[in-house]
């Protein structure tokens, strides 16, 4: 079953709405009302970190950060 046209584009347009809520409306508000969310917003203008990026080969804390959980799974504690 097909949906008609003006049906997809309202679904379209509630998708970028949502989107564009969260990204100009919610995320603001998180972030002057949620301290945590401050406090790791301020580190990541701080240490210049590029937050979009999909993964960050050049900043020291995230390769320390890596090898920290790596080494936290690798090394599980086991039972008896």
């Amino acid at each position: 079953m097909q949906k008609s046209s003006a049906t997809r584009f309202l679904s379209f347009a509630t998708g970028v709405f949502i989107i564009w809520l969260f990204m100009f409306v919610l995320s603001p508000m998180l972030l002057t009302h949620v301290e945590s969310a401050s406090t790791l917003a301020t580190f990541i203008e701080q240490n210049d970190i590029n937050s979009g990026a999909i993964y960050w080969t050049d900043v020291e804390i995230t390769a320390d950060a890596e090898l920290g959980a790596r080494s936290t799974v690798t090394y599980l504690p086991k039972g008896k």
